[in-house]
């Protein structure tokens, strides 16, 4: 007993086998939950005359099938019904319903704790023994599909729909007007447990695919999968290895600085931009047989020792007198041809 304990626990004790662990437990926990719902006194029935008093939905289900002790139920009606009986279709209605709601309970509460079992006793043998391989084959060929696990949980809440049908049936078959009301609907708590079960299966199923043992593969194809993507990774390693080798070395520079970015690429200087034609553009002025040099490379006045502002002024004193004597030879010239002219 103790190792067959050690072998149900093993899958929460190791990391790959939890998921797949906990998704089962919450379907065998939720149907646990809805049996206990099934059970307590949640559901009654309005109709013109007031409401009845709260039952549980198996109470329901066996009076409406099989009657108590001061009425007679659907079941019982339909087989002392005639043909020409107005109530026949309600009868009907109430006994395939009925039937098919308790299958389905009984169907899905069953296959919820029975595959939560199995999948226990395979997460921890991982089908190393014959008598786990059998098992193993057995749960395949049974659910098929890793999705029709989730099928004994919809088979769990469909039939807490009973007592709504019930009411419309006595609505539409009888035209007696009736709703089921309830202060807390067990309908909601049923799709929630189911909702609960989903959101486990989708959460699940990729870990239970990528670990190293999976229920819906046997060991050998879990073996076989395992060294298929080892192989692979090592192909592309090798890929990769044979890519690097085949490219020159000189080739392999040149596709690094082609790919090198923008910011270590050499700068553009003002000397490569410059167009030395223009010169007037990059602080240089002609004037008078002079040049100045560039206005960025001029220091302000202020800064300029004394000395260099009286040489800038004799210089400029001796460019005025000698515009003046250019001036002053320009005028004498027609005074003395004009004297050449009178002798």
């Amino acid at each position: 007993m103790a190792a067959l304990f050690a072998v149900m626990t093993r899958p929460f004790r190791e990391i790959e086998g939890r998921p797949a662990a906990i998704r089962y437990l919450l379907s065998a926990g939720g149907s646990l939950v809805l049996l206990l719902f099934s059970f307590l006194p949640l559901v009654s029935f309005r109709t013109g005359g007031g409401d009845s008093a709260l039952k549980s939905l198996f109470y329901w289900l066996r009076v409406s099938l099989f009657g108590d002790a001061s009425s007679k139920g659907a079941y019982e009606s339909l087989l002392s019904a005639s043909a020409g009986n107005t109530s026949l279709s309600f009868y009907r209605a109430v006994v395939i319903t009925g039937f098919a709601v308790i299958i389905l309970f009984l169907l899905g509460l069953i296959l919820s704790i029975l595959s939560a079992l199995i999948a226990f006793y395979l997460l921890g043998t991982e089908e190393k023994d014959d008598k786990s391989r059998k098992i193993g084959r057995v749960f395949r060929v049974a659910f098929g599909r890793r999705a029709v696990t989730l099928l004994p949980c919809v088979f769990t809440a469909l039939p807490f729909l009973f007592p709504h049908l019930l009411a419309y049936y006595y609505t539409s078959f009888l035209e007696y007007h009736t709703n089921a009301v309830s202060p807390f609907d067990p309908l909601i708590v049923a799709i929630a447990v189911l909702m609960i079960n989903v959101i486990s299966f989708l959460w699940a199923s990729e870990k239970e695919k990528n670990a190293g043992y999976d229920i819906f593969r046997s060991r050998a194809l879990c073996a076989e999968g395992l060294s298929r993507r080892a192989r692979e990774d090592l192909d592309w390693e090798e890929s990769v290895r044979r890519d690097a080798e085949s490219i020159p070395d000189g080739e392999a520079d040149d596709r690094k600085d082609s790919l090198a970015p923008q910011s270590e690429l050499p700068p553009v200087t003002d000397s490569d931009s410059k167009n030395p034609d223009d010169e007037s553009l990059y602080g240089v002025e002609i004037t008078l047989g002079e040049s100045k040099e560039p206005a960025a490379s001029q220091s302000s006045p202020a800064e300029e020792p004394t000395d260099a502002v009286e040489d800038n002024a004799a210089r400029e004193e001796e460019l005025r007198e000698s515009l003046k004597s250019l001036f002053s030879d320009a005028e004498e010239a027609p005074k003395k041809r004009r004297s050449v002219k009178k002798r």
